[in-house]
């Protein structure tokens, strides 16, 4: 009998890969979806729509052996408007996935944790230090996971994603292409970043894993890039020389500020409070190390190949 599998946030940028990726790997695979969303799903992923909510998440999470919860909010007007859906909708999910007593995978996010550098990155033994107000609403999910007595649950908190499908680095890669690389940092900025392939798979890894039970695991590839080495690379995927353009704190402040209306008609704007304060707040980098003890050596998808494998996606 095939492993089954639900994964809330099932047609977003990392869920859609992480069902693709589960059903290519032999799961049966339940794609959990608002009941309004039309969002097609990979081929053989069982659609299910549902409230995230303990009551509406029954039929979803029945008979799974493992829930993957990547539903959630990225951009919102200040910290009482991440709240609903990422720490209360994720406690209901906690709440389903104990009903269901299956494994929860509960997906949370570096932001969590706060900064670190090269030379300090962030471990999980850390105490968590968010710096935006998205931060701080992931970390109270993690709190809300952790509080739910009886329920066997992971915490992976992934790094800067990219990949194919990614919208918000389609827009970056674009005015690369045309020889424009807005930098919001110094040179020597730091970040762990990961494909979302070997994103897909860690967290696999992740659910398959009994010593994972009841632990917190950063997910990144373990060198990470500085946004020098980012210019490099997508110049050298481009083949054309690329000028690099500091963009003042004053000016990012007010891109962000002009865009706030857009919360009010319902069009959340690319740059919001959360991301100003993170683009700002210096490197961001954490340790892959008490994973890879975990899942043992995984070979990872470098930066100059991810970039490409995106860029074909976008250009198809």
């Amino acid at each position: 009998m095939k492993r089954i599998a639900a994964v809330t946030g099932a047609t977003g940028f990392v869920g859609r890969h992480l069902c693709a990726h589960l059903e290519r790997s032999g799961w049966e695979v339940r794609g959990v979806v608002r009941e309004e969303s039309r969002k097609p799903l990979p081929d053989g992923v069982t659609r299910i729509p549902a409230k995230l909510e303990r009551s509406s998440l029954g039929k979803a999470f029945g008979s799974a052996e493992v829930v993957f919860h990547l539903a959630g909010v990225t951009r919102a007007r200040n910290l009482d408007a991440y709240l609903p859906v990422n720490v209360e909708a994720a406690r209901q999910v906690g709440l389903a996935t104990r009903d269901a007593a299956a494994r929860l995978v509960h997906v949370s996010s570096q932001a969590a944790a706060g900064c670190g550098t090269v030379e300090h990155p962030r471990l999980e033994s850390d105490l968590p230090h968010p710096v935006s107000d998205y931060g701080k609403s992931k970390l109270l999910g993690e709190e809300a996971i952790r509080g739910i007595e009886g329920l066997e649950w992971i915490i992976a908190r992934p790094s800067a994603v990219y990949g194919p499908r990614d919208r918000d680095f389609q827009a970056l890669a674009r005015l690369v292409g045309r020889g424009v690389f807005p930098r919001t940092c110094p040179p020597d900025t730091a970040y762990s970043m990961i494909f979302v392939e070997d994103l897909t798979r860690l967290l696999e890894a992740l659910a398959r894993s009994p010593q994972a039970a009841r632990r917190v695991f950063f997910v990144c590839h373990p060198t990470p890039v500085t946004s020098d080495d980012l210019l490099q690379a997508l110049a050298g995927m481009f083949g054309r020389p690329c000028r690099s353009i500091p963009i003042p704190k004053i000016l990012l402040w007010l891109v962000m500020s002009l865009g706030r209306p857009g919360f009010f008609f319902g069009r959340p704007p690319l740059l919001t409070e959360s991301r100003y304060r993170e683009l700002t707040a210096g490197s961001f980098v954490c340790s892959s190390d008490r994973l890879r003890r975990l899942t043992g050596p995984i070979e990872m998808t470098s930066l100059s190949r991810g970039l490409k494998e995106s860029h074909a996606w976008y250009s198809s």
